[in-house]
């Protein structure tokens, strides 16, 4: 993990300890071969739908963009 992954990780732990009885928290989500793919799942229990998605990867920004 990086080191702005490990920090943000480690910030997201301490505020979403608790995020309620209808939801299931992922941490490190990895693929099948072993490889992280999502640093923060969040999954609504009685329906099993995805509300909330943290993807382990690079932002593509271009230097000087405003996007």
């Amino acid at each position: 993990m990086k080191q702005g992954t490990k920090i943000a990780s480690k910030y997201l732990k301490n505020k979403l300890k608790s995020a309620g009885k209808n939801y299931k928290l992922i941490w490190n989500a990895k693929n099948s071969k072993g490889k992280i793919t999502s640093l923060l799942k969040i999954q609504h229990k009685p329906t099993k739908q995805m509300v909330f998605r943290i993807d382990n990867g690079t932002i593509p920004l271009k230097p000087g963009s405003q996007d």
